[in-house]
């Protein structure tokens, strides 16, 4: 069974961060937006944990 690969890159600054995901499986790719501190994006990085997520 090959493992499923999940490719996630941020854009990082004080008020908001640009989450994008890759799932290399399917080729779908995830955008989403968190508004805040960036400490608040960890909510988000969350949903991935176990994926296989990497960052770029």
């Amino acid at each position: 069974m090959s493992e499923a690969t999940c490719w996630v890159g941020l854009d990082v600054h004080a008020s908001r961060t640009a989450v994008a995901v890759l799932a290399t499986a399917t080729g779908e790719v995830t955008k989403r937006t968190v508004l805040g501190r960036p400490h608040e994006v960890m909510e988000v990085l969350e949903a991935f944990a176990g994926t296989g997520a990497r960052g770029l």
